[in-house]
């Protein structure tokens, strides 16, 4: 679709707000009003206080036909009004940008519509009341308000002429390594993309108000500069970024624990390649890391901007879990900072990895017995439940027998002697180790029911670390009414899903970012 074609689309679209009814309206009722009416309840430039070379207008309606009805109907007028320019801006808005995606435009993206794009279309000063009328017949209040287009731009152009003064300023020295920083000359880059994005708002509001009246040619040459520069901006942008070159100095491919910290912190060197091959420091420059993903670590910067060098520091701590081995920070020219409607994937970046943990990484192995009035149980279930659990997270689960005569070793290894008794029975390929038993008693303080309750008490020792922690539950109630071991039993279920909860919170949230697994 040409931009010629594109223009079309929006005067069809942008005209009928100027002369329905507008946003005061109520639906299906604009026929009644018309007969017996005046014709500028249908068509408002009709009216004879009313020049479209002049003035644009808004109608508005209200239920009633006292003074406050009339009130209400201004402000609806106004409101009318109000979108009538906005649906004219983001028709402009749409011109615009299509025309410069033809041309590969790298800055006119949609973080500056976004800027442009408003909801609301401002104050709108000296509005005047032309007319009125009372629908006896429907009941309700109309009227026609108008607003000076040469009082509207007189409101927009000093702060347009005022942003290409300052655009022009920040533009005036060339991006030339030769005579000039090449921070120097992407920091004034980038000021004058944010003054001109910053007023393209009041440029596009301007050309709107002043159409049809003869400020129309200063609005579109205003229009056309603010433009004029973009293009001269987005070019001088295109071409710094272009040639800025982001080096790891140190800190990259770390591995930590989850909730660790790096050992290093990240050193990244930014730089601007000239025409020659020659490369400059970008020195004094903002600049920052970024997390691949939130939420993510604690970044701690050395500074807000680079050094004298072009460097720029982090510490990393508190690294959240993922639930991916290789993650990444990002280090980059803080472009927004300066601009913020500037459009993201056009900045530079150098990603930097480090290494978590995973589950399908980690082993484990896990005993756990259970008991009945301090006795062992013939059925030995909760080990078999909680290691499929752990399973289901994608840990590697050995889980011992608590009879066989290792579980019998390892059940009375001393907390100084765990390592020791890992090595022997050959399983120091494992992570952690879990032990601990499950506890059931009977108490029943009523002849009808019979009780049962149980909790669990679990060690987690990490071999790497020599660190241990204790998960510990809250004592479960499970009933029967026959006392044996279907009362045990539903105790035990109870406990299940209490320990899988305790042990999802302390241990695998160190893991993966949601422990929403209820196995």
């Amino acid at each position: 679709m040409t931009p010629s074609t594109l223009l079309l689309l929006v005067v069809l679209v942008v005209a009928p707000a100027c002369t329905s009814p507008g946003a005061g309206a109520s639906p299906g009722s604009s026929s009644d009003r018309s007969a017996g009416g005046p014709d500028w309840v249908i068509t408002p430039y009709d009216h004879s206080g009313v020049r479209r070379s002049e003035h644009m207008v808004g109608v508005g309606y209200a239920p009633g036909t006292g003074g406050a009805s009339r009130e209400v109907a201004v402000q609806k007028a106004l409101t009318d009004l109000t979108q009538t320019i906005l649906s004219a801006i983001r028709s402009t808005v749409i011109v615009e940008t299509n025309q410069r995606r033809e041309n590969d435009d790298v800055t006119w993206a949609e973080e500056l519509n976004q800027t442009i794009r408003v909801d609301s279309a401002g104050d709108l000063p000296g509005y005047e009341v032309v007319d009125s009328w009372v629908d006896e017949q429907n009941g309700e209040t109309v009227v026609l308000v108008v607003v000076s287009r040469e009082l509207l731009c007189s409101t927009l152009f000093p702060k347009i002429e005022q942003a290409l003064a300052e655009a022009d300023e920040f533009l005036d020295t060339p991006p030339d390594f030769a005579t000039t920083q090449p921070a120097q000359a992407l920091y004034r880059a980038l000021q004058a993309y944010a003054v001109l994005s910053a007023r393209m708002l009041e440029a596009t509001k301007a050309q709107v108000v002043a159409k049809h009246s003869r400020l129309q040619s200063q609005a579109g040459a205003n229009f056309g500069r603010a433009t004029a520069l973009l293009d001269e901006t987005s070019r001088r942008l295109a071409a710094l970024s272009g040639a800025i070159q982001i080096d790891k100095v140190a800190g990259d491919g770390q591995r930590s624990a989850v909730r660790g910290a790096l050992a290093q912190p990240l050193i990244a060197r930014m730089s601007v390649v000239d025409a020659q091959g020659q490369s400059h420091p970008l020195a004094r420059f903002p600049a920052r890391f970024v997390a691949s993903q939130e939420p993510g670590p604690a970044l701690a910067h050395s500074a807000s901007t680079t050094d004298d060098q072009g460097l720029i520091s982090c510490k990393v701590s508190d690294l959240v879990p993922t639930g991916q081995a290789a993650n990444e920070i990002f280090v980059q020219p803080d472009f927004g900072r300066l601009a913020p409607s500037i459009e993201r994937s056009r900045i530079p970046s150098e990603s930097f990895t480090y290494h978590l943990p995973t589950t399908g990484q980690t082993s484990v192995l896990l005993l756990l017995t259970d008991t009945f009035e301090g006795a062992p149980l013939d059925d030995q279930l909760m080990g078999e439940e909680l290691g499929d659990h752990l399973s289901s997270f994608g840990f590697d689960v050995l889980v011992m027998d608590p009879t066989s005569p290792a579980g019998q070793r390892l059940a009375a290894a001393e907390d100084t002697d765990l390592a020791g008794v890992i090595a022997e029975l050959h399983a120091d390929r494992f992570e952690y180790v879990m032990h601990g038993r499950s506890s059931t008693r009977y108490s029943s303080k009523t002849p009808v029911g019979h009780f049962y309750y149980s909790l669990a008490t679990l060690q987690v020792d990490n071999l790497a670390s020599g660190s241990s922690q204790a998960i510990t539950t809250d004592e479960v109630k499970g009933g029967h009414p026959v006392k044996g071991q279907p009362g045990i039993a539903r105790a035990l279920a109870a406990l299940r899903r209490v320990l899988n909860q305790a042990v999802d919170e302390q241990f695998v949230s160190e893991f993966v970012i949601e422990t929403d697994n209820d196995s």
